[in-house]
């Protein structure tokens, strides 16, 4: 199984090879084809979601649009003691 990203302008000549552990389902291989162009192809860096053409052994293709999920936490520390009058806001 391969994918590329129409989108970006890539065609089927562009198809990059998915590990073989993403070949059980389309789905699977789906999320398998974000996860590879998110951790080795700058993916972070991209609008999401984005849709991800997979070329299965015999050239079909079948399109697939992944979102991505995120869950942001946040974390503060105070950077220097109120001075006198100032209060906290």
């Amino acid at each position: 199984m391969k994918y590329y990203i129409k989108e970006y302008g890539e065609t089927a000549g562009d198809a990059h090879a998915l590990p073989g552990c993403y070949l059980d389902h389309d789905f699977i291989s789906a999320m398998g084809a974000a996860e590879n162009f998110w951790h080795e192809r700058n993916g972070w860096v991209c609008s999401w979601p984005i849709t991800f053409t997979l070329v299965d052994d015999a050239g079909g293709e079948s399109d697939w649009a992944v979102e991505m999920e995120t869950a942001p936490s946040f974390n503060a520390s105070r950077c220097k003691a109120a001075q006198a009058g100032e209060g906290d806001k």
